[in-house]
């Protein structure tokens, strides 16, 4: 018979059983360890994360940042052949330091030719002047005297007009005196009619009277008072015919008067008619001599062709002047030598491109994203890592804005009215300006630079 197998040998040992709940025992624990390992670490890095983020949030960066600065590409005024060449690549240099010098023979030579065209001119111009002066001496003197009569024969003109004027005023004046003295000619006739008539009646009463007195008609009285009245009508009488005298006589000078008036007026009339022929001949005189002072006129002419010309030479020797000057060409401003293209013994043309001297002093030009503008301000802190200097950090300042994006003022400008539109974040530059001197770094336009700046 075939024996069942024995308990003991399916049930295993009560050793080994101990043991296994230990081994899922310890797993456990492990697993536990790294749960919580994980999740300090969930949390430190949440807590880190969001102390991250809430410092991130107060900064703007970006990457598309450069140094920018001052540079000022040299060219030739004037063309030549370089004599001497002062300057090596990347040396410093201050301003009117002398960077290149141009062979100035050709325009020595220039100079010196203006400067003897205008000592020909001078002199030229000095003789004009001397002929123009002994011109004026020399001209006859027939001119200024012709002149001199023409006037004085226009004056007698206005003298004898005058004259003429005053004679017809006193001619005016001596005819009221007639025309007066003949009134009281005619008043004075009249009165010793009266006179007369009023004699002739008292001599009549007179007579009458004696009679009278002789027949006791009339009293002595009467007598007397008739003898009275014939006396003064008598007296009247003689005084009236003593006025018509003077009356006639003062008539006779008035006429007198008239007369001699008359005659002032015929012969002021014949004295203007003579100055006026004075005139004509003093013209004809005048215009005789009028070739002499044409003379005057063209010396002076002569004289001002050969100042104006003196004042063009004069333009010409400065402009002789400049070009020599140009033959040195000095630094405009302290600052380093780049691109230097120019060597010893090159032949220059106006405006070509030799060297540029870059100005120590520099600055950054950050194009940020149009979305990162929004709490940027000039004045606000930023901190600027070099690329060129390791990273080196710097502290500077946002200095300002750009009114418009980049794109508008490039070399073709996106022209969105045309074709489908894909709605592109643009980039405006922002300057910024270090806050210390950064001479030291030399550091030049282009290279990268990282800014971060603080807009919370």
């Amino acid at each position: 018979m075939s024996q069942m197998p024995s308990n003991d040998s399916a049930t295993p040992p009560a050793g080994g059983s101990t043991a296994a709940q230990n081994g899922i025992s310890a797993n456990g624990m492990k697993r536990r360890r790294v749960l919580r390992v994980l999740l300090a670490l969930a949390i430190l890095g949440g807590i880190v994360t969001l102390i991250y983020w809430l410092n991130a949030r107060r900064y703007e960066t970006t990457d598309d940042a450069f140094i920018e600065g001052h540079v000022a590409f040299m060219g030739p005024k004037v063309s030549g052949q370089v004599l001497e060449l002062h300057v090596t690549d990347n040396q410093f240099v201050k301003k009117d330091d002398i960077l290149v010098t141009i062979d100035p023979r050709d325009y020595e030579a220039r100079l010196q030719q203006a400067q003897g065209a205008l000592k020909a001119a001078e002199a030229q111009s000095q003789a004009a002047k001397t002929n123009r002066e002994l011109t004026e001496v020399t001209a006859p003197a027939d001119t200024r005297l012709a002149q001199a009569g023409v006037d004085a024969a226009k004056s007698a003109v206005d003298s004898a007009r005058s004259q003429v004027q005053m004679a017809k005023s006193q001619q005016v004046q001596a005819q009221a005196a007639v025309d007066s003295a003949k009134a009281w000619l005619e008043q004075a006739k009249a009165d010793a009619v009266a006179a007369q008539a009023d004699a002739k009646r008292t001599d009549d009463e007179l007579a009458r009277y004696r009679e009278m007195v002789k027949t006791n008609s009339a009293t002595p009285q009467q007598l007397d008072d008739a003898i009275s009245s014939a006396k003064s009508t008598a007296a009247r009488y003689s005084a009236a015919q003593k006025k018509i005298t003077a009356s006639e006589a003062q008539v006779a000078a008035a006429e007198a008067a008239a007369k001699t008036a008359a005659e002032g007026i015929t012969q002021a009339q014949a004295m203007a008619q003579h100055a006026e022929s004075a005139v004509g001949q003093a013209q004809a005189k005048f215009a005789q001599a009028e070739p002499f002072a044409q003379r005057i006129a063209l010396a002076e002419s002569y004289f001002q062709a050969s100042q104006a010309q003196s004042a063009q030479l004069q333009a010409a020797v400065e402009s002789a002047r400049l070009q020599l000057e140009y033959c040195t060409i000095r630094a405009p401003m302290d600052g380093y030598v780049t691109r230097r293209t120019v060597e010893q013994g090159a032949y220059l043309q106006p405006g070509q491109p030799m060297l540029a001297i870059v100005d120590p002093q520099v600055w950054v030009v950050a194009n940020f994203k149009e979305t990162q503008l929004e709490r940027m301000k000039p004045g606000q802190p930023v901190t600027v890592s070099i690329d060129v200097l390791d990273g080196k950090e710097l502290k500077a300042h946002v200095d300002s804005i750009m009114t418009g994006a980049g794109a508008r003022f490039s070399l073709l400008p996106a022209e969105n009215a045309t074709g489908n539109y894909i709605k592109v974040v643009q980039r405006v530059p922002v300057k910024i300006v270090f806050d210390e001197p950064v001479e030291r770094y030399k550091l030049g336009p282009g290279t990268s630079v990282a800014p971060s700046v603080k807009v919370r």
